[in-house]
């Protein structure tokens, strides 16, 4: 999954004029989606194409991410992943939540998902992906919980999912007390979308291991799983242990939302598995 660097001066390829609002971005919702004449199904993981904003132009990101979804798998029939700022009238470069979601669903997309990064270290050991300079929209980004909150209540039909939430991150009790609630709030349209991080450094301010990291995640998402499911819920892992609790609300979707995992990595659909 990868983040927009913003609206204002998006253009598509092969395009000089510039896509100066979001009226504009919509009159090329076409390429803006999966095209479904090209998604794959293999071993049960969905694959296939994907145009996002991407640095200032509309490209197309070949694999769409490894579905673990057990009702099966989940696919975006038209979506878009947007980084979204500091919206409202004080950035210089983000949208309203709310004035977007709409639009989206207005013109027949099918999800909007947003990214989570809780702060950017001035430190880096590890080099941004992309190369080069780290991109604002990583330190500049809002909280995606909230964010979706405020999506969901101007739409009904829009599938609204995190692109990706960070649960090496987050304490699980928390977090899934967070996916509830928002898909109790949404009516069921809340996806899951997980990833394990790249950010060395902004990984470990949070006490977490960078090295073990992906089994952290595991249990994570397996405790969280325990507590959508189970009245009383319990979990002992390596890295992760809590006895019998109680966590109301349960998910509106059953056994939960969908779980999508985001990797730029060659191992990433093993992970799925």
């Amino acid at each position: 999954l990868h983040a927009a660097r913003g609206l204002a001066s998006a253009a598509p390829r092969g395009d000089p004029r510039p896509v100066t609002n979001l009226a504009d971005l919509c009159s090329e919702l076409p390429l803006v989606q999966v095209e479904a004449g090209e998604v794959l199904l293999q071993d049960g993981v969905r694959s296939g194409r994907i145009y996002v904003l991407l640095d200032g132009t509309l490209e197309v990101v070949k694999g769409a991410p490894p579905v673990a979804n057990p009702g099966g798998p989940y696919t975006i029939e038209k979506g878009m992943l947007l980084s979204l700022n500091s919206t409202g009238s004080s950035d210089d470069y983000g949208i309203d939540v709310a004035e977007l979601a709409r639009a989206l669903e207005e013109r027949g997309f099918d999800s909007l998902f947003v990214p989570e990064h809780t702060h950017i270290p001035l430190s880096r050991k590890t080099p941004y992906p992309a190369g080069g300079a780290l991109i604002r929209p990583y330190y500049d980004i809002m909280d995606p919980f909230l964010v979706l909150t405020a999506a969901a209540s101007v739409t009904t039909k829009l599938k609204l999912g995190t692109g990706i939430a960070l649960v090496i991150q987050r304490d699980p009790i928390i977090t899934a007390k967070a996916v509830a609630t928002i898909d109790q709030l949404s009516q069921g349209r809340f996806l899951f979308g997980v990833g394990n991080g790249w950010n060395q450094d902004e990984i470990e301010n949070h006490g977490t291991a960078f090295k073990t990291r992906h089994k952290l995640a595991r249990e994570r998402i397996e405790a969280m799983k325990a507590i959508w499911t189970q009245d009383e819920a319990s979990y002992h892992g390596e890295h992760v242990s809590f006895d019998p609790i109680w966590s109301w609300p349960k998910p509106a979707q059953k056994p939960h939302p969908p779980i999508l995992l985001g990797s730029g990595s060659a191992r990433g659909r093993q992970r799925v598995v």
